[in-house]
């Protein structure tokens, strides 16, 4: 995808703004900050390959 695209921007914000918090709460929950870094990015990838809208914060989150 085209980085310029508005799609990109849109997870390259979420990605600033909450790849911190993923790989914090998958961390917490696996015990593996290396694991837990992989699943965060695997997320942002899927996120790059099948833009989604999300309305809210919270709906974003329980993606």
């Amino acid at each position: 995808m085209n980085p310029d695209h508005p799609a990109s921007q849109d997870v390259g914000k979420l990605y600033v703004e909450h790849s911190s918090w993923l790989t914090g709460w998958i961390r917490h929950r696996l015990g593996s900050h290396d694991l837990a870094a992989d699943i965060a990015q695997d997320t942002f990838v899927r996120l790059l390959k099948k833009p989604k809208n999300f309305s809210t914060i919270s709906e974003a989150r329980a993606f």
